[in-house]
């Protein structure tokens, strides 16, 4: 269990998310939405990084919307380094 610093305190972080993504705004604000609620309902604290990959829509916009915590790549590097990215970013 890893501890970050939040708002002045120390939260723990049992797992991470990561949600590699690309051109995704049609989708991705409900499916942060659905992920956050469905580990919200575990007695576990997670963190939700969703890594947009270069995407030239709104896909990082709607995922912040959507509460995740958002990665940008400058232009689309894969599936794989989007995947490496978030889990070298995870708390």
């Amino acid at each position: 269990m890893n501890q970050i610093e939040h708002a002045s305190k120390s939260v723990s972080i049992d797992f991470s998310i990561v949600v590699p993504a690309y051109r995704e705004e049609g989708a991705i604000q409900e499916v942060v939405e659905n992920i956050l609620r469905a580990s919200s309902s575990i007695d576990l604290r997670s963190e939700l990084i969703v890594v947009d990959d270069g995407s030239d829509d709104r896909t990082a916009e709607l995922a912040r919307l959507g509460g995740a915590r958002v990665i940008q790549h400058p232009y689309n590097k894969g599936y794989g380094a989007a995947l490496k990215s978030g889990i070298r970013a995870a708390k």
